[in-house]
């Protein structure tokens, strides 16, 4: 909104740790509801973080249309590390594109 910032509160975030990057799953962890996420264990070892984000948490009427995620603190370590979110509910419903192993 006019280059203003709004937190919005997550409870879910998935994150692959160290030795879990080799694997296929991402652990979920959950939290109490907050715009932060701390995690103790990530500066020793490469990370990927995931947050969820439903576009109804978004507060479109007061013109918060955009997302963006921060990591506010990437530590002292040289670990290579990644954070992204998924957004579902989207603003412009479209028809459920054609599956690509059909």
């Amino acid at each position: 909104s006019g280059g203003n910032a709004k937190d919005i509160n997550f409870t879910v975030i998935h994150k692959k740790v160290g030795s879990q990057l080799t694997t296929p799953d991402f652990s979920r962890v959950t939290q109490a509801a907050a715009a932060s996420h701390t995690d103790a264990v990530s500066a020793e070892a490469e990370a990927i973080m995931v947050v969820e984000v439903k576009a109804a948490d978004m507060d479109i009427d007061n013109g918060f249309i955009w997302l963006r995620l921060d990591i506010a603190n990437i530590g002292g370590n040289a670990q290579i590390g990644c954070a992204f979110y998924i957004l579902s509910g989207a603003r412009y419903k479209q028809p459920t594109p054609p599956d690509a192993q059909a």
